[in-house]
């Protein structure tokens, strides 16, 4: 089975013109029939319907099942592709937020160095947000991350291995200062500074405002 057949057929199924997918993939439109025939060869099936009286795509049964596999077939490709190629440079991409590289890595640089492994990694610093976007799409092959959900991926294996609670930051000489924990409601009033967009604290940032139903003054 061809996997730019499983592309082509994929992209059909999402806007239903052949010659819109030709123009995407810069080919032919006999090229997108030639696939699609490629494939209902292969399966012995009908993937397809096209009414060109009505200029109407059709995706038959058998097709919406081939579409439930095709995209896992590609993304599961591509990921041997890219541990051969990790394999060959022998170096591994490591997503490592700026917040999460201070805290955690260097408690594991030491057991890497001691391994002779510090050198086999390229480190990619970005927000949890950015670094999660950067490991479903293969860019990185790891990644040390924040989230405030579990996260659910088939095409990622994760594994928790530290949770902390969501914390705000103030001069000592505010009110709060000395205040053990606070109820998000009650920061109505105060100003914030946030991270850059990429963060996952603001996304927690959000989700708490949302709750609470605010309109947070954020300075900066």
């Amino acid at each position: 089975m061809n996997t730019k057949d499983l592309e082509y057929f994929i992209r059909l199924t999402e806007i239903k013109s052949f010659s819109k997918v030709a123009k995407d993939f810069s080919v032919s439109q006999p090229a997108i029939t030639f696939a699609l025939k490629r494939l209902e060869n292969e399966l012995n099936a009908k993937l397809i319907i096209r009414f060109r009286a009505q200029k109407e795509l059709i995706v038959t049964d058998s097709g919406k099942q081939l579409l439930e596999h095709a995209r896992r077939i590609l993304l599961n490709y591509d990921l041997v592709k890219k541990e051969i190629d990790s394999n060959r440079l022998q170096q591994l991409a490591l997503g490592l937020p700026p917040i999460i590289e201070n805290n955690y890595f260097p408690l594991i640089a030491k057991n890497l160095k001691n391994h002779g492994l510090l050198d086999k990694i390229k480190t990619w610093e970005y927000g949890s947000k950015t670094t999660l976007a950067a490991l479903k799409n293969g860019e990185i092959d790891l990644a040390l991350l924040g989230s405030i959900d579990p996260l659910s991926d088939e095409g990622i294996h994760t594994e928790e291995f530290d949770r902390q609670p969501f914390a705000i930051f103030v001069s000592r000489q505010h009110p709060l200062a000395k205040v053990k924990q606070v109820y998000f409601s009650e920061l109505k009033n105060e100003d914030f500074v946030l991270f850059k967009d990429g963060f996952i604290h603001n996304q927690a940032f959000n989700l708490l405002v949302t709750r609470n139903h605010l309109r947070p003054r954020v300075v900066f």
